[in-house]
């Protein structure tokens, strides 16, 4: 029996919500998203169309300081380069109503995910990279506060409750503090999935393994570079050359005409389809699936038997609990798709590819091995 568990891929698209398209950052303003042109509603549809037309949600990393309807941002002067005398009337306009429409009504192919208020740090009103940490990774000592207004930003323009997810802006991060560091404040919020490359963070402690750790409920993974320039317009397409994290930005997936996103849309669309159809790769559904799958990925084994095989899960009982999902998925190349036996767990579907079958796995316990073999044969018991 030829089986793998897949990797998975979710594209992550970071510097979301912009209204202004204009790199600030020689002038004291955050690093936006180069676009050379304003943001409108149809750039919140290309994400959507992504998700719709891929089968899962991508995540959209939001910048929120430009959604400010009351001007609550002068309070908090570190988060914009206006401190004090904030005013964010000129982005003010129906166009805020019409994209959080958007939005609700594609929650099944759009997920929000935090990335920050204003992206950048002001120092008594100067510029300092980025937001939640700087550039050693070192915390900012109000990151917590930036959280709540990130929130209040939130419910001003309906966009749902609190993210999830977390992009650290700039990549600038840390870890392995516990509950002295950043992670055990993202989980007071309600954040329990992190991003980020390993090696630009700083780490307190060690990762767990290599490409995945964890602290205070909170499960961090490694994200690899993103394979197109963050500010490339319409980017040509690249496949990914590894998972589980595609990293994108806003601009690499929409067009200087927003009426024609949709040729871009299609063209990540038409690079991304296949990696369905190949044996050790999967596009991931949404963020908990994509962890779980990755966290399997990484931790499981697999071991041949007499006519099929046994998967042991043992590892990931170890991860923050709520965090993962309640199955895995995986690959089998056989011809019968009704030819399998499982012990220590339950197959809730299965799905034809062009050469293999994808088995939706919910198991028993993680602290016992599964076993899938054919019908025809006696399935051992469970290991004691």
């Amino acid at each position: 029996m030829n089986i793998t568990i897949p990797m998975p891929l979710q594209v992550v698209i970071e510097d979301v919500g912009w209204w202004s398209g204009t790199d600030g950052s020689s002038h004291n303003q955050p690093f936006r998203t180069a676009m050379g042109r304003r943001h409108v509603p149809k750039d919140f549809e290309a994400i959507a169309d992504l998700g719709k037309k891929l089968g899962m949600r991508p995540l959209a990393a939001m910048v929120l300081c430009e959604w400010d309807r009351e001007n609550i941002l002068r309070d908090i002067p570190t988060a914009t380069w206006l401190g004090k005398e904030w005013d964010n009337t000129h982005n003010r306009g129906d166009w805020l109503d019409r994209a959080s429409d958007i939005i609700q009504k594609n929650e099944k192919h759009l997920e929000v995910g935090l990335h920050g208020v204003g992206h950048e740090y002001w120092e008594n009103g100067t510029l300092s990279r980025s937001e939640f940490h700087d550039e050693k990774g070192f915390m900012r000592p109000d990151a917590a506060r930036h959280l709540d207004y990130f929130g209040r930003l939130m419910d001003q323009n309906n966009l749902g409750p609190f993210p999830r997810v977390f992009v650290p802006p700039a990549l600038n991060h840390s870890f392995g503090n516990n509950k002295k560091g950043f992670q055990h404040i993202l989980k007071a919020f309600g954040v329990h999935y992190v991003s980020t490359i390993f090696n630009r963070a700083r780490a307190f402690s060690p990762p767990i393994h290599k490409k995945l750790t964890w602290e205070c409920g909170v499960i961090l993974i490694e994200r690899g570079e993103a394979p197109v320039p963050w500010h490339q317009i319409a980017a040509s397409p690249a496949p990914p050359a590894h998972g589980p994290i595609l990293p994108l930005h806003w601009t690499n997936i929409l067009h200087p005409d927003p009426r024609r996103n949709i040729e871009v849309v299609t063209q990540w669309v038409d690079v991304l389809k296949p990696f369905q159809e190949k044996f050790h790769w999967m596009l991931a559904p949404d963020t908990p699936s994509c962890w779980t799958q990755f966290a399997a990925k990484e931790l499981a084994t697999i071991t041949p038997i007499k006519n099929g095989v046994q998967i042991n899960l043992e590892k990931l009982a170890d991860l923050p609990a709520n965090t993962l999902t309640d199955h895995i998925y995986l690959n089998i190349k056989k011809t019968c798709p009704d030819s399998w036996e499982i012990k220590n767990g339950t197959i809730l579907s299965t799905t034809h590819r062009n050469t293999f079958y994808t088995l939706k796995i919910r198991p028993d316990n993680h602290t016992r091995p599964i076993f899938i073999r054919s019908k025809s044969k006696s399935v051992p018991p469970a290991a004691r």
